[in-house]
Protein backbone atom coordinates (compact mmCIF):
# COMPACT_ATOMS: atom_id res chain seq x y z
CA UNK A 1 0.00 0.00 0.00
CA UNK A 2 1.27 3.36 -0.92
CA UNK A 3 1.88 5.58 2.15
CA UNK A 4 0.59 9.35 2.68
CA UNK A 5 3.07 11.95 3.69
CA UNK A 6 3.37 14.31 6.28
CA UNK A 7 5.19 17.51 5.83
CA UNK A 8 7.34 18.96 8.71
CA UNK A 9 8.46 22.14 8.20
CA UNK A 10 8.71 25.95 9.12
CA UNK A 11 8.39 27.23 5.53
CA UNK A 12 6.52 24.63 3.85
CA UNK A 13 5.19 27.36 1.08
CA UNK A 14 9.00 26.38 -0.31
CA UNK A 15 8.16 22.74 -1.44
CA UNK A 16 4.81 24.19 -3.08
CA UNK A 17 5.42 23.86 -6.50
CA UNK A 18 6.86 20.47 -6.26
CA UNK A 19 3.81 19.13 -3.66
CA UNK A 20 1.96 20.23 -6.62
CA UNK A 21 3.25 18.12 -9.48
CA UNK A 22 3.84 15.36 -7.51
CA UNK A 23 0.19 15.55 -5.36
CA UNK A 24 -1.13 15.22 -9.86
CA UNK A 25 1.35 12.10 -10.06
CA UNK A 26 -1.18 10.69 -6.75
CA UNK A 27 1.34 11.05 -3.96
CA UNK A 28 -0.95 12.08 -1.27
CA UNK A 29 0.20 14.26 1.09
CA UNK A 30 -2.53 14.42 4.17
CA UNK A 31 -1.15 16.83 6.63
CA UNK A 32 1.52 19.45 7.10
CA UNK A 33 3.11 20.20 10.49
CA UNK A 34 3.97 23.80 10.56
CA UNK A 35 6.89 24.95 13.16
CA UNK A 36 6.89 28.62 12.61
CA UNK A 37 10.09 29.94 11.67
CA UNK A 38 11.34 33.11 14.11
CA UNK A 39 13.19 34.76 11.71
CA UNK A 40 10.14 35.60 9.01
CA UNK A 41 7.69 38.52 9.89
CA UNK A 42 4.74 37.11 11.48
CA UNK A 43 2.59 38.76 8.78
CA UNK A 44 4.32 37.15 5.83
CA UNK A 45 4.52 34.09 7.02
CA UNK A 46 0.53 34.24 7.71
CA UNK A 47 0.19 34.88 4.07
CA UNK A 48 2.78 32.82 2.58
CA UNK A 49 1.10 29.77 4.35
CA UNK A 50 -2.54 30.58 3.50
CA UNK A 51 -1.54 30.55 -0.26
CA UNK A 52 -0.04 27.39 0.61
CA UNK A 53 -3.08 25.71 1.98
CA UNK A 54 -5.37 26.72 -0.85
CA UNK A 55 -3.08 25.70 -3.55
CA UNK A 56 -2.15 22.49 -2.41
CA UNK A 57 -5.28 21.47 -0.48
CA UNK A 58 -3.07 20.16 2.80
CA UNK A 59 -4.01 20.36 6.15
CA UNK A 60 -1.69 22.39 8.18
CA UNK A 61 -1.40 21.33 12.23
CA UNK A 62 0.42 24.43 13.97
CA UNK A 63 3.07 24.09 16.39
CA UNK A 64 4.40 26.11 18.78
CA UNK A 65 6.84 24.64 20.99
CA UNK A 66 8.69 21.42 21.17
CA UNK A 67 6.63 19.84 23.07
CA UNK A 68 3.46 20.34 20.91
CA UNK A 69 5.95 19.19 18.12
CA UNK A 70 6.61 15.62 20.21
CA UNK A 71 3.04 15.38 20.79
CA UNK A 72 1.80 15.88 17.13
CA UNK A 73 4.43 13.71 16.12
CA UNK A 74 3.54 10.78 18.19
CA UNK A 75 -0.22 11.33 17.74
CA UNK A 76 0.54 10.17 13.72
CA UNK A 77 3.52 8.52 13.65
CA UNK A 78 1.18 5.55 15.33
CA UNK A 79 -0.04 5.19 11.72
CA UNK A 80 1.62 3.10 9.84
CA UNK A 81 0.16 4.24 6.52
CA UNK A 82 2.38 7.57 7.30
CA UNK A 83 5.54 8.35 6.77
CA UNK A 84 6.98 11.98 7.27
CA UNK A 85 9.45 14.56 4.93
CA UNK A 86 10.94 16.35 7.52
CA UNK A 87 13.01 19.74 6.91
CA UNK A 88 16.17 20.05 8.66
CA UNK A 89 16.20 23.39 9.47
CA UNK A 90 13.44 24.38 11.71
CA UNK A 91 14.78 27.12 13.36
CA UNK A 92 15.54 29.04 10.26
CA UNK A 93 19.87 29.39 11.47
CA UNK A 94 21.12 26.41 10.07
CA UNK A 95 23.81 25.57 12.63
CA UNK A 96 25.55 22.60 12.43
CA UNK A 97 27.03 22.96 16.18
CA UNK A 98 23.92 21.59 17.29
CA UNK A 99 22.93 18.62 14.98
CA UNK A 100 21.81 16.61 17.78
CA UNK A 101 20.12 18.73 20.08
CA UNK A 102 17.47 19.44 17.56
CA UNK A 103 14.45 18.34 18.32
CA UNK A 104 13.43 16.52 14.89
CA UNK A 105 16.83 15.11 15.03
CA UNK A 106 16.52 13.59 18.35
CA UNK A 107 13.06 12.29 17.44
CA UNK A 108 14.18 10.69 14.58
CA UNK A 109 16.87 9.24 16.61
CA UNK A 110 14.93 8.29 19.47
CA UNK A 111 12.60 6.05 16.84
CA UNK A 112 13.08 2.79 14.86
CA UNK A 113 14.80 4.19 11.86
CA UNK A 114 14.32 0.67 11.00
CA UNK A 115 10.51 1.23 9.80
CA UNK A 116 11.76 4.33 7.19
CA UNK A 117 9.07 5.99 8.82
CA UNK A 118 11.10 9.54 9.05
CA UNK A 119 13.08 11.19 5.90
CA UNK A 120 15.08 14.29 6.35
CA UNK A 121 15.29 17.50 3.67
CA UNK A 122 17.26 19.94 3.07
CA UNK A 123 18.70 22.75 1.03
CA UNK A 124 22.08 23.45 3.38
CA UNK A 125 25.24 23.04 2.95
CA UNK A 126 27.50 19.80 2.34
CA UNK A 127 28.27 19.44 5.74
CA UNK A 128 24.70 19.61 7.06
CA UNK A 129 23.80 16.87 3.98
CA UNK A 130 26.49 14.69 5.28
CA UNK A 131 25.63 14.59 9.13
CA UNK A 132 22.12 13.56 7.73
CA UNK A 133 22.97 11.28 5.71
CA UNK A 134 25.74 9.90 8.21
CA UNK A 135 23.17 9.48 10.62
CA UNK A 136 20.10 8.29 8.31
CA UNK A 137 21.77 7.26 5.61
CA UNK A 138 19.06 6.06 3.22
CA UNK A 139 16.60 8.24 4.70
CA UNK A 140 17.55 11.43 3.20
CA UNK A 141 15.42 12.98 -0.10
CA UNK A 142 18.06 15.32 -2.08
CA UNK A 143 16.94 18.65 -3.24
CA UNK A 144 18.69 19.04 -6.62
CA UNK A 145 16.79 21.92 -7.63
CA UNK A 146 16.80 25.28 -5.21
CA UNK A 147 15.87 28.52 -7.03
CA UNK A 148 14.11 31.92 -6.23
CA UNK A 149 12.85 30.67 -2.72
CA UNK A 150 11.62 27.32 -3.99
CA UNK A 151 12.83 24.24 -3.52
CA UNK A 152 12.12 20.51 -5.37
CA UNK A 153 12.91 17.37 -3.99
CA UNK A 154 14.04 14.06 -6.05
CA UNK A 155 10.69 12.88 -6.75
CA UNK A 156 11.92 9.35 -7.54
CA UNK A 157 13.19 9.13 -3.99
CA UNK A 158 10.17 10.42 -2.94
CA UNK A 159 8.24 7.86 -5.03
CA UNK A 160 10.23 5.13 -3.24
CA UNK A 161 9.81 6.71 0.36
CA UNK A 162 6.10 6.20 -0.28
CA UNK A 163 6.02 3.09 -2.37
CA UNK A 164 8.25 1.53 0.83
Amino acid sequence: MRKKIVIVDDRPWKMQDCIQKLQKEGIIFCKTIYYPNNTIVRKEQQELMEEYKQSTGIEVVQVNDQSEFLVKMDELYVDPNIIFLMDYDLKGDMNRNDFFARINVKYAIAKDQNEKKIWFYTSGPNDIRGLLRETFHDNVISVPVYSEGKLEWDEDQVKAAVEG
